[in-house]
């Protein structure tokens, strides 16, 4: 979620919270403000307690299933709960800061989860029930959003939803150490390495190996996106430049035509552009492995070839691999070493 989107995101919780404390007397230095990031793993978690306490940034969070009277272990979504936040923004950036290192570290680590970075509701009550509800009871119906939501703590809430149950499990404190030991390095990221790690961990949320392979691909290409041609190549196609604007031989019309195939000549395939990045990144010796995959996918997405049921397994496999391998490489170059 960029900066942008997290000013938007506070912007609409304070219209809500607004809303929810219609009298300015209810507002005091003693109000607080609470943090809900509703998750889904693809792997069920390794406990049947009803809760795990962890800490993140120093702060206790509390992690429950989603639906009450389930375990950690039988809900296909968890919620991760922080509260006694002095401020919506400072929930806001707790919560935030939270979703993207479990995005990014899940990511590296190959284990599926989709952290709702839009952070949208998937069930919604009417304003008309809410106000309603409001007034009636005292108690406030909230959307049950996918992803992260922050709210006054100072009115009591609810959230109806619905369950389900998954059959993998994990433990999920290993990954909590990783996200505090990193969070300073995750916090330094660009945007493209977020993005990429998103890309990353829809592609392991994917039930087709096809999927897989084409989202865990794209979130390299999407880092490669920038990679430039060497200083030589742009010397040298700069002299083509110079050359057919001085031959006289050439009328205008055709030169016109000339000028944009030579200034098309300084951006160069994605392909290239990942291979590029491979030889910054101290990964030349993978090329051939990319290669191989990246025309696989190719000839399977394009419909060149058809490929047999366990060479698409296959990549299914493969490619999320390799696609992981370049993307730590990647974001290790920009932070600095990120835990195993």
């Amino acid at each position: 979620m960029a900066e942008n989107e997290l000013a938007k995101l506070i912007e609409a919780r304070r219209r809500i919270a607004d809303r929810m404390m219609p009298e300015p007397s209810a507002s005091s230095k003693n109000t607080f403000y609470k943090m809900r990031l509703r998750v889904r793993f693809g792997n069920k978690l390794n406990t049947e307690a009803p809760v795990i306490k962890l800490k993140y940034k120093g702060r206790r969070v509390l992690l429950r299933p989603r639906q009450q009277g389930l375990t950690l272990g039988s809900d296909e979504w968890v919620i991760f709960s922080a509260t006694r936040f002095p401020s919506l923004e400072a929930a806001a950036k707790f919560g935030h800061d939270l979703q993207r290192s479990l995005s990014v570290i899940c990511a590296l680590r190959g284990l599926p989860v989709d952290v709702g970075g839009d952070n949208k509701p998937t069930g919604m009550w009417s304003d008309e029930i809410k106000e309603d509800m409001f007034r009636k009871t005292g108690v406030w119906l909230r959307d049950d959003v996918h992803g992260l939501d922050v709210y006054p703590a100072f009115v009591t809430s609810q959230t109806v939803s619905l369950g389900a149950t998954l059959i993998a499990k994990f433990m999920i404190e290993p990954y909590v150490d990783a996200i505090n030991q990193s969070t300073k390095q995750i916090s330094r990221l660009s945007e493209a390495s977020s993005l990429s790690c998103e890309l990353l961990n829809a592609s392991t949320m994917s039930n087709h190996p096809v999927a897989a392979a084409t989202l865990s691909l794209a979130a390299v290409e999407l880092l490669a996106v920038n990679e430039k041609r060497s200083p030589e190549q742009k010397e040298w196609i700069k002299k083509i430049r110079d050359s057919l604007e001085a031959d006289n031989s050439i009328n205008e019309a055709d030169k016109v035509v000339l000028r944009k195939a030579v200034a098309g000549m300084f951006n160069t395939g994605i392909s290239d552009r990942v291979k590029k990045m491979l030889a910054r990144l101290g990964m030349a010796d993978r090329d051939d492995d990319w290669d191989r995959i990246y025309k696989l996918r190719s000839a399977l997405f394009h419909g060149v070839r058809r490929l047999s049921q366990s060479e698409i397994i296959s990549l299914g496999s493969e490619a999320p691999t390799l696609s992981r391998q370049i993307v730590r490489r990647y974001l290790e170059d920009q932070v600095g070493e990120l835990p195993q």
